[in-house]
């Protein structure tokens, strides 16, 4: 089942979206699944390594288009400054 969302925008008045319930987009039990998994593997060396390992497993699905891991360390940088990475696929 979708959603008829009504958007009115500014300059192009208004527009009819038809979107796909929540339940049918992001499936956070399959998520945390593949990030228990993936911490079970073999202790990756790199943040990219491991943003890899989960973006593979992440955009197993036939229907999930396209996936952003985003890695911080914590406690590297005194302050407020942070560490990681952010890897982005599209299929």
């Amino acid at each position: 089942m979708a959603h008829l969302i009504h958007l009115w925008h500014e300059r192009n008045g208004w527009s009819h979206r038809v979107l796909p319930l929540i339940s049918e987009v992001l499936d956070y039990e399959y998520l945390v699944a593949v990030l228990d998994e993936t911490l079970n593997l073999q202790r990756a060396s790199l943040l990219e390594t491991l943003a890899n390992r989960l973006l593979d497993r992440i955009l197993k699905p036939h229907s999930v288009e396209a996936a952003t891991v985003v890695i911080t360390k914590l406690d590297v940088l005194d302050g407020d400054g942070q560490l990681g990475c952010s890897i982005t696929r599209i299929k």
